[in-house]
């Protein structure tokens, strides 16, 4: 195992330094290094977001004008997401205390990754617009090596089971079949109500839910007469 950079983490993904690394999805869009994103991970969430001095600031991205200097430590996106929305900037590129750039002059705004806004809120900096969406991603080679399939393979079927909760039932019989409304729960995995062939007209019912939709399943169950309701752990998902 190699502790490296997020920076360079793709580069030594895509060289064959290392079979599979972790990194930030905003690091991949910005270094455009080639190479497979596997699965996202529950962690690292952020966004890209375009902030100017909070006196004066322009409330949506349209009211920005043209030509404004913004500096960034993502120039190569910012430059293609700037294009994409139609406004023409100059890119100031900088590493570290980006937030800084406007109050010493060097930039009008700024183009950052932000997780709570509170750094933005010390340096007097109010959000405009988000562009991008970012987190912890797993990659893996492109195309993908044979040597390391199977780490592949087991740490995509870990990334999945983040979060999850195995939870399993008995429903006795003449309750008939649980309400299992399609709408949120789309995340739901490996959902089953099938006839025990061991216990005539009674059904399991068995899924992996997300850890923040347990009560609500477990409360659907008690209210179809479920019994042995069991949530557990769960380590892997396989597909």
């Amino acid at each position: 195992m190699l502790g490296a950079n997020a920076w360079d983490i793709p580069r030594f993904v895509a060289e064959g330094w290392a079979d599979l690394g972790i990194t930030g999805r905003d690091i991949l869009a910005e270094t455009g290094v080639r190479v497979r994103e596997l699965a996202a991970l529950p962690f690292g969430h952020c966004r890209l977001v375009l902030a100017l001095p909070a006196e004066g600031a322009a409330a949506r991205l349209e009211g920005v004008r043209a030509g404004i200097r913004l500096a960034t430590s993502h120039p190569r996106l910012t430059r293609r997401l700037l294009r994409e929305r139609g406004l023409a900037a100059t890119v100031v590129e900088l590493h570290g205390a980006v937030e800084a750039a406007p109050a010493a002059g060097l930039a009008d705004g700024i183009v950052d990754l932000v997780a709570t806004g509170r750094t933005l809120r010390e340096n007097r900096l109010r959000p405009v617009a988000e562009l991008f969406d970012s987190q912890a991603v797993l990659i893996g080679p492109d195309p993908p090596r044979e040597f390391g399939a199977r780490l592949e393979r087991d740490l995509v079927a870990a990334a999945r089971a983040f979060g999850l909760r195995f939870v399993s039932a008995r429903v006795p019989p003449g309750v008939g079949p649980l309400a299992l409304p399609t709408a949120g729960r789309e995340n739901w995995v490996g959902v089953s109500l099938v006839a025990l062939a061991n216990a005539p007209g009674v059904l399991g019912f068995s899924a992996a839910v997300p850890a923040e939709e347990l009560d609500r399943c477990v409360e659907m169950l008690e209210r179809g007469g479920a019994q042995e309701i069991l949530v557990l752990p769960v380590d892997r998902v396989f597909r």
